[in-house]
């Protein structure tokens, strides 16, 4: 990445994808995810941690099982926000990038200390 936008972009899109996958995946396998759960919320939450845990149980038990290599596609987003929600993006975006740098200058800290003691 060339500037922190980049960077942001690049993270998002990531976490993005694997989101989708994983929502994409659950709804296949639990129809209810789907369809919708017509229980008091405080249910609802209890069924959606019951079925993560089945889901990660089988991944385990199970790694070949054939709705992990679905390609779940893309689904539409929204590009509603409010200039809040811009203000904090932006600020999470330049903290990202000062982090990157920092990362990257003590990477090439590193190098140069290796370097020296050879």
């Amino acid at each position: 990445p060339q500037n922190y936008q980049e960077l942001y972009n690049l993270r998002h899109l990531s976490a993005q994808d694997v989101i989708k996958r994983i929502f994409g995946v659950v709804k296949r396998r639990f129809k209810v995810f789907a369809t919708g759960c017509h229980y008091n919320i405080e249910i609802q939450v209890k069924v959606i941690i019951l079925m993560t845990f089945l889901h990660n149980f089988m991944q385990v038990n199970n790694p070949n099982d054939e709705l992990t290599c679905i390609n779940i596609g893309y689904l539409p987003t929204s590009d509603r926000g409010s200039a809040r929600d811009s203000s904090k993006r932006e600020n999470i975006t330049k903290k990202m990038w000062d982090d990157y740098q920092h990362h990257l200058q003590y990477r090439q800290w590193c190098e140069k200390k290796n370097r020296l003691r050879r």
